[in-house]
C-alpha cells in the first residue's frame, strides 16, 4: 500500500509464522530496490550511448569536412586570385605599348607623304612603318591571348570562391555540432545520478513479539 501524500510504500506480510513474513516482506521490498536500480541503469546506459554515437558521428562529419577543405585549400584559390591580378596587369602593360605603338605607328604614316621618292628620310620612315605595323600587330595578338586566359581564369575563380564558402560554412557547422554532441555527452553523464525515482529500503522492520491475529484478549 501507499500511504496519502507521500512517497512511501508499505509492504505487509500475514504468515503463520513471524519470521517468515518477516523475510517475505523483506525480500520483496529488496527486489523492488534493485529493480527500480537495474531500470534506472539501463535507461541511463542507453541515453549515454546515444550521446556518445551522436559525439562520434559529429567528429566523422568535422573530419570529413576537413578533408574536403583541405582538396580545396583556400591557398589553391588564393593562387588563382593573385595569377588572375598579375595576368591583368600583363594586359594592361600590353594594352599601353599597343596604344602608343598604333600612335607612332600613325604619326608615320601621317609623315610618309612628305618625303620625295628616293629619300633617305623616306626609306628610314618606311623601314620604321614597317617595324611599328608589326609590332603593333604582335601586341594586338598578346592582347587578344591575355584576354582569353584572363577570362578563363576569373571563370575558374568565381567557380571556386561558392566552393571554398560552402566547405567553410560546412566546417563551422560541423565544428558547431560537434560541441553541442560534447556537451549534451556531458550533461547525461553529469544527470546520471539524478535521474529517476530512486527506491530504497528506509524501515526493514522487526519480526512482532506476539501474533497480531487473533486477539486472545
Amino acid at each position: 500500500t501507499k500511504p496519502a501524500a507521500t512517497r512511501l510504500i508499505e509492504i505487509q506480510a500475514t504468515l503463520d509464522e513471524p519470521g517468515e513474513a518477516e523475510r517475505l516482506a523483506r525480500f520483496i521490498a529488496e527486489q523492488t530496490v534493485a529493480m527500480n536500480r537495474a531500470l534506472g541503469e539501463h535507461s541511463g546506459d542507453a541515453a549515454v550511448k546515444q550521446a556518445e554515437e551522436n559525439v562520434a558521428h559529429a567528429e566523422a562529419r568535422l573530419q570529413v569536412a576537413m578533408k574536403a577543405a583541405a582538396s580545396n585549400s583556400t591557398a589553391s584559390l588564393d593562387a588563382l586570385t593573385a595569377d588572375v591580378k598579375n595576368t591583368s596587369k600583363l594586359k594592361y602593360d600590353v594594352e599601353r605599348q599597343l596604344a602608343e605603338a598604333r600612335t607612332d605607328l600613325a604619326d608615320l604614316k601621317a609623315q610618309a607623304g612628305s618625303f620625295p621618292a628616293g629619300d633617305e628620310k623616306g626609306v628610314w620612315n618606311a623601314r620604321e612603318t614597317a617595324a611599328t605595323l608589326a609590332r603593333v600587330q604582335d601586341l594586338d595578338i598578346q592582347q587578344k591571348h591575355f584576354e582569353i586566359l584572363i577570362a578563363g581564369k576569373a571563370a575558374a575563380l568565381e567557380r571556386a570562391k561558392p566552393i571554398r564558402d560552402s566547405l567553410e560554412a560546412e566546417q563551422k557547422l560541423a565544428r558547431t555540432d560537434l560541441e553541442t554532441s560534447r556537451t549534451q555527452l556531458t550533461e547525461v553523464r553529469a544527470s546520471m545520478a539524478y535521474r529517476g525515482e530512486r527506491m530504497e529500503v528506509l524501515d526493514p522492520g522487526i519480526v512482532p513479539e506476539r501474533p497480531s491475529w487473533p486477539n486472545v484478549p
